[in-house]
């Protein structure tokens, strides 16, 4: 093998290099968002006392995107879900706190949006199949986030099981 063939070689071997380094470019540079959720959310100042949840987007991505819609989802069967295909779904119009939509997201920034239960969507969320999430303008299938149920706690009966427990044993008599 002479010089030349080891010259075309070696441009073959950088010319995948490089490709690969495009590929792997092409996966990284697109909006990518994380959802974080407070299911039992209570404002500072003027809450009305109804129970709301807040979904927070935040963009981790390295280009913006547009949030178009914040969507309440309730899940049907197991093969429904994986589908995609939902027994309920509505588009929030009006909410108590954050931004109405259509929003940008900026790298590394976030946007909260926010949902008033109503009657079906308790019964749903403490069923578990309540599911919140953002529509954008990069991806045709929307984010979604499971709402889990609500933690029942009698508060009642707490304090009187911690007050009955008897105090442990001294070892040393």
């Amino acid at each position: 093998m002479g010089l030349q063939d080891w010259g075309v070689i070696l441009a073959l071997m950088l010319s995948g290099a490089a490709l690969a380094l495009e590929v792997r470019r092409w996966f990284e540079d697109k909006p990518r968002l994380r959802l974080d959720l407070i299911e039992d959310m209570a404002m500072v100042y003027d809450d009305d006392g109804r129970p709301k949840l807040a979904l927070r987007a935040t963009n981790i991505g390295r280009v913006p995107t547009t949030v178009t819609n914040l969507l309440v989802h309730t899940a049907g069967p197991c093969w429904h879900r994986i589908r995609g295909k939902w027994a309920m779904t509505a588009v929030v119009m009006r909410q108590p706190v954050g931004k109405e939509p259509p929003v940008e997201i900026g790298v590394n920034k976030t946007w909260t949006g926010s949902v008033v239960y109503n009657e079906r969507m308790t019964a749903d969320r403490q069923k578990g199949i309540l599911y919140v999430g953002v529509q954008t303008t990069h991806r045709d299938k929307p984010y979604m986030i499971r709402v889990k149920p609500k933690q029942h706690t009698d508060h009642a009966e707490l304090e009187r099981s911690t007050l009955a427990t008897p105090a442990p044993a001294d070892p040393k008599g």
